[in-house]
């Protein structure tokens, strides 16, 4: 079985919408911006899309980990059973998800009988934004 990854986004939130489509939430570009540590993200979307050349039934792991320590982060499994092959499409959301540090972070998907497709992003410091108040004359 010939299993390749096409490309992965990160976002809040992946729905499914009539006839197929789907909407991406707050799709972020390799960083995760938050105002303090430790922080707790309600829910956080890894949308994979796959090729493949056999269907079949295929067992997977998903993991976040924080990459300076492996300290893991989150963690799903499950199947997949694409019909024919083709593209796969495969969005894993993780929720509750504590993050301890502002640093590199990586997920990874891994099938049996293939090395993990990783990729990895960013949790950075974005303080709060400043609110003014500016008083009626």
């Amino acid at each position: 079985m010939a299993l390749k990854h096409q490309y992965t986004v990160i976002c809040e939130q992946a729905r499914i919408e009539m006839f197929g489509k789907f909407t991406l939430i707050g799709v972020t570009t390799g960083s995760i911006g938050l105002p303090q540590i430790p922080f707790s993200i309600p829910m956080l979307t890894f949308f994979n899309v796959l090729s493949i050349d056999t269907p079949g039934t295929h067992r997977f792991v998903g993991k976040i980990t924080h990459l300076l320590t492996g300290k893991p982060v989150g963690q799903a499994q499950g199947v997949i059973q694409p019909p024919q092959a083709g593209p796969v499409v495969m969005p894993m959301q993780f929720g509750n998800l504590q993050f301890g540090a502002f640093d590199a972070y990586n997920f990874s998907l891994e099938f049996e009988g293939h090395e993990p497709f990783v990729t990895e992003f960013q949790v950075v410091h974005v303080p709060p934004p400043q609110i003014q108040v500016i008083p009626r004359r």
